[in-house]
């Protein structure tokens, strides 16, 4: 799964995009990253994006295990809300988990089927996160 972040200090979100096929072993790698990065972990608002992705190997494990990930680091983040765009069914599914999983984290987070809903939740301009990913395509790409 190719996974890359983007962030805006200005409207204080983080986009993370997901393509191709999720597994557990690059959803490591992206938190990772993110969380070693001074200016992602200043945002207010994380939109993970899942539009992309065509499959999933995810585990309930690899799922908890990240929803672990971020508990324990959110005294490090300025996060209130963290969304989940998932319009396929198996990713909607999955991220329904993940909350599930996370419930216990001090922030809301919530599933969505389209960006906008997330960003009406956000309460920024609609099409916030693809203007921010347009601005750099490359983004900040996990290895």
């Amino acid at each position: 799964m190719p996974a890359k972040y983007f962030f805006d200090s200005e409207s204080a979100l983080v986009v993370v995009q997901f393509t191709g096929t999720m597994s557990g072993t690059d959803l490591q790698r992206i938190d990772a990253m993110v969380m070693a990065d001074p200016e992602a972990m200043g945002r207010v608002f994380e939109l993970s994006d899942l539009r992309l992705v065509t499959a999933s190997t995810l585990t309930t494990l690899d799922l908890d295990a990240s929803a672990r990930r971020w508990s324990a680091h959110y005294e490090s983040t300025s996060l209130k809300k963290f969304a989940m765009v998932a319009p396929q069914d198996l990713t909607f599914g999955q991220s329904r988990m993940y909350v599930a999983f996370a419930q216990e984290r001090p922030y809301e987070t919530r599933v969505f089927r389209d960006a906008e809903e997330a960003e009406a939740w956000f309460d920024i301009p609609s099409g916030s996160a693809d203007r921010l990913i347009s601005r750099d395509p490359r983004g900040n790409a996990a290895p």
